[in-house]
């Protein structure tokens, strides 16, 4: 993710996913992004820790993290300091399941454990044992999301 995001502190919807985008995420980008609503960083070649500051974002209803190589969320009390996703009326999706030998991004045998998490996939694009995606239907445009697909 580059470097210049961090300075786009007045973002809502920020929608990078699918983007084969490669290595670790920092804190500092998201640090700012205190109106950010909708992160969506699924399908790409992510890893290391879902950063920290995500957790302490005051509006982000929609996380969608799964299709990565993370190895787990960011500091200890992840879940805790949750303003609104892992409850109702949000989306926090993540390799929680049991992770596919056939997934080109995923090459660790282990899930990520994400007792806050909405939606846990298993790699390959498989959530909620092959239901279709939370983040498919309609939260995402109640909170102002318009693309036409995900």
């Amino acid at each position: 993710v580059p470097d210049w995001l961090a300075n786009m502190t007045g973002l809502a919807h920020l929608d990078l996913g699918g983007n084969a985008l490669a290595g670790t995420l920092s804190d500092r980008t998201f640090a700012e992004m205190r109106g950010l609503i909708f992160l969506r960083l699924d399908g790409n070649r992510l890893e290391g820790t879902v950063p920290a500051v995500l957790a302490r974002l005051p509006n982000l209803h929609v996380l969608t993290v799964e299709d990565n190589k993370f190895t787990a969320l960011g500091a200890n009390g992840f879940c805790e300091d949750l303003p609104h996703l892992g409850k109702e009326d949000s989306i926090f999706s993540a390799d929680c399941g049991v992770p596919t030998d056939d997934d080109p991004f995923i090459t660790r045998k282990e899930a990520i454990a994400c007792s806050c998490c909405t939606e846990c996939c298993s790699g390959g694009g498989e959530c909620n044992e092959g239901i279709q995606r939370l983040s498919g239907q309609g939260l995402p445009w109640k909170h102002g999301y318009d693309r036409d697909q995900l």
